[in-house]
């Protein structure tokens, strides 16, 4: 917690898990706060992001990721508004929850628009950042182009990711269901419903969409749109284990430079991997129903992670190009190289300024290197919200006439009362030997 009072790159990072480990401790009110904050942060990237990165992108292409501020895709920015939805209902705040999840369905539109278009214009983008780095290195700027279209990067990359980033330009194997929430719509939709506010059906149908054959989703969906009102009902959504996280891997670089195997054999470079975090091994059970998976949040931030995975792939190039290039030209000046092709360049023309734009060429060569190198060789860009679950479950089952609804999480047993009426409970486990942590939401019944 102390560390979201720091101004950093890394502030937004620190506020999201400490929101989250407050509303872990049941300090719900504290948990909101944070979340507040994290989305004042988030809105501050989004309105000076874009124009920094515009007015500064040869600068930005050759600096750490670390020097970045830290940023959330989609699924991360759905979540923050669904944690709020959840404390809000947990306060009894039946208004101000449906307003958090309706933020979170603007978010998902939005995130769908924006990773659309991404899509739609990834290899012009890809094209200007060839462009741009061109333009930076000077007389090595070719070698940027037969890097990215060497079949040896693309088999490198597919040995780590299991497919090619870089293929055809852009990531069009994406479905526009890898970045909509099931879990948010299905919420959306029940607490909508139990609240008799409108548009729950709608949500409901967005759900059975992207789940056609989910028990829990297309029983809802089936009585909203007869306008059957649901009595005495116990909603049950588990977030299960951690999300996956990036990690830093290696990859080999291609041998396409001339003399890079003489001056910088052993050159590789750096880019981040999801890892999925072990699973739980949590068995999850309740009379009456059975818990069905509702969101795999690995895979949605996986498909996040894909849309921006081949920016990064150029960035990385481009970084190690440069530094490849000034390896190259640091040894030739060595050995002495240069020198003698300077000679031959300039013999029967103004050999003093042939020489000397040569020498001076091949230092701002060598400069630029230095830059990549720098960044290059800071440690991979691996900040995440390690808070996210891996998996959502969710069981639907009738009240139980005492009101007490008894879940077996593993080894433990969770009783939790509800008073009378539709309600919705929260179960958070992240792991099989960390206590579970639960929520309630209780509204009587419609007449």
């Amino acid at each position: 917690v102390e560390r979201t009072k720091e101004k950093s790159q890394s502030q937004l990072m620190w506020t999201l898990d400490a929101a989250v480990a407050k509303s872990f401790a049941g300090d719900i009110h504290a948990s909101n706060a944070l979340f507040d904050f994290a989305e004042n942060i988030l809105a501050d990237n989004d309105q000076t992001g874009s124009a920094y990165r515009g007015a500064n992108q040869s600068v930005s292409f050759f600096s750490d990721d670390f020097a970045l501020d830290y940023d959330c895709g989609g699924t991360e920015r759905m979540f923050c508004n669904i944690y709020k939805a959840q404390n809000y209902a947990a306060l009894g705040n039946r208004a101000a929850a449906n307003t958090e999840l309706n933020r979170a369905l603007v978010r998902q539109e939005g995130w769908l628009s924006h990773c659309r278009d991404r899509i739609a214009q990834e290899q012009a983008k890809i094209d200007a950042d060839k462009a741009a780095c061109a333009t930076e290195q000077a007389k090595f700027s070719g070698n940027f182009a037969s890097v990215w279209a060497s079949a040896e990067l693309g088999n490198n990359l597919y040995m780590v990711y299991g497919y090619n980033p870089m293929n055809g330009g852009h990531p069009t194997f994406l479905a526009e269901r890898s970045f909509m929430n099931p879990y948010l719509c299905h919420l959306a939709g029940v607490l909508k419903r139990i609240t008799m506010s409108t548009g729950g059906e709608v949500y409901l149908k967005d759900a059975a969409r992207l789940l056609p054959r989910h028990p829990v989703v297309t029983n809802d969906f089936a009585e909203a749109e007869v306008g059957k009102w649901p009595q005495n009902q116990v909603w049950i959504y588990v977030e299960d284990g951690m999300c996956a996280r990036p990690e830093a891997v290696k990859i080999p670089f291609p041998n396409v430079i001339p003399l890079q195997t003489l001056y910088a054999p052993d050159a590789a470079f750096y880019l981040p991997r999801l890892t999925p975090q072990p699973s739980s091994g949590v068995a999850y059970s309740v009379a009456g129903g059975a818990f069905v998976p509702l969101l795999d949040v690995d895979a949605s931030l996986s498909a996040d992670f894909r849309v921006r995975l081949n920016g990064i792939v150029a960035r990385e190039v481009a970084k190690r190009v440069a530094m490849v290039g000034s390896e190259i030209a640091a040894g030739m000046i060595r050995d002495g190289a240069l020198g003698v092709a300077a000679y031959k360049q300039a013999r029967g023309k103004k050999k003093a300024t042939q020489t000397a734009t040569i020498v001076a060429a091949s230092s701002a060569l060598v400069n630029l290197g230095m830059k990549a190198w720098n960044a290059a060789t800071q440690s991979v860009d691996v900040r995440c919200w390690s808070a996210l679950p891996q998996r959502v479950l969710v069981t639907r089952v009738a009240r139980p006439t005492d009101g007490r609804v008894e879940v077996r999480a593993g080894n433990e047993t969770l009783t939790v009362s509800v008073e009378e009426g539709n309600a919705i409970i929260w179960i958070r486990k992240p792991s099989q030997t960390a206590p579970a942590v639960v929520q309630t939401f209780s509204i009587r019944p419609v007449l």
